[in-house]
Order: C-alpha cells, then sequence, then structure tokens
C-alpha cells in the first residue's frame, strides 16, 4: 500500500491517574464519531490501550497532511472538549501528553480487511538509532503475515523510527524485531473499541 508524501501520523500517548482511563476512551470516543462523519482527510483514528494498564492509552491518527491536523482536527469543537477536560483543573494526566510526529516509510494498514476487534494483538515499537539512522531504516521490515503493519519515521527526532503490528481478531501475537544498534522500547496494546483502524 502506498501512501501520499505529505501524509502525517500522529501517535498520541496519555500516562492517566488510576481509574481515568475509561473516561478519556470515552471522550476520545465521541471525537472519533465526529471524524468519522465529518473528516474525510483523516484515514485512520484508532485507540488502544496498555495490555497490562488500562490507564495507559495510546492511539494511531493519519492525516492527509500536517495542515489538516492542526487546522481542522485540533479545533473541531469534539476535539475541543477533549483536550479542555486533559488540561483542566481535574486533568487526568499523570504527566504531560505525548505527541510523537511521524511519516510512513512503508506499509499497510489493513492488507486483509479485517474489522477492528477488542480480540486485536497489537504492539507498538519505537527504535532509537545509536549511529546512522539509514542503517537502521534498512534492518526494518514490513510484516507481509500482519493485518497491519507500519514502519514509521520520526519527524521529530531524525534518530527514531516505529513499528505498528497488528494480528486481528488474536490469530497470533506480533513479537517486535530485535535490531543491533538500536534501543526498542515496546508497547503490547489492545484495541479500546474506540475510533476505526481505516476507512471502508
Amino acid at each position: 500500500m502506498s501512501f501520499p508524501a505529505n501524509t502525517h501520523v500522529l501517535i498520541p500517548k496519555a500516562s492517566l491517574k488510576s481509574g481515568e482511563g475509561k473516561k478519556v476512551l470515552n471522550l476520545l470516543n465521541d471525537v472519533s464519531t465526529h471524524v468519522s462523519q465529518s473528516e474525510p482527510f483523516t484515514s485512520c483514528y484508532y485507540f488502544a490501550y496498555d495490555a497490562a494498564n488500562p490507564d495507559s492509552v495510546w492511539g494511531i491518527e493519519i492525516y492527509d497532511n500536517k495542515d489538516a491536523l492542526e487546522s481542522k482536527h485540533a479545533v473541531s469543537p469534539p476535539f475541543l472538549k477533549f483536550a479542555g477536560y486533559l488540561s483542566s483543573e481535574q486533568s487526568p494526566m499523570v504527566e504531560p501528553l505525548q505527541k510523537c510526529n511521524f511519516q510512513i516509510v512503508e506499509g499497510f494498514l489493513n492488507k486483509n480487511g479485517a474489522p477492528e476487534s477488542a480480540d486485536d494483538y497489537l504492539v507498538y515499537t519505537e527504535y532509537k538509532a545509536s549511529g546512522n539512522p539509514d542503517e537502521l531504516k534498512k534492518q526494518l521490515t514490513v510484516d507481509q503475515d500482519a493485518d497491519t503493519s507500519l514502519i514509521l519515521h520520526s519527524l521529530d527526532d531524525s534518530l527514531l523510527f516505529a513499528t505498528v503490528t497488528r494480528y486481528a481478531n488474536g490469530r497470533k501475537q506480533p513479537e517486535p524485531i530485535q535490531v543491533p544498534g538500536a534501543t526498542a522500547t515496546i508497547q503490547h496494546l489492545k484495541y479500546a473499541n474506540v475510533g476505526f483502524l481505516a476507512r471502508n
């Protein structure tokens, strides 16, 4: 699957106070409904939680370009309501929201057309190069057996790459690639029944 050069990927990561995960995901569900109905420029809006901690929320958002994210999605009323809760006096955050910006190197979102499921196995891995990032890039490969497999390159840090690997309906648990000369940070995730991976 090919993506236009200007395609913009945002990976938000939220570390929340105990018990706040469900409330934050409910708010994100409202945002997702708006995105699905009113944002044709948003091709993916998918949220999951850490398999070991339901108060650690992760997402992948894919936009036609960065401007669509900043000047359209980020100013929509449902998103502003969500953002307002995160920054309120009753903020659910343990630490500031992490927002990681990426471009797509290669891969596919939903090769087999399998619908999102709470049984999905998903692994998100960040790789930090200790030297030449081009050498790290050469060692990252798309998982052709997966339903979703993306290789991403950070727009914030040239040494950082990431992979997103999903097996639908729990048919297999993906294992991250171990890459010599890079530090890997691995997160095992479960779909939160919020958002969509790819438009039909």
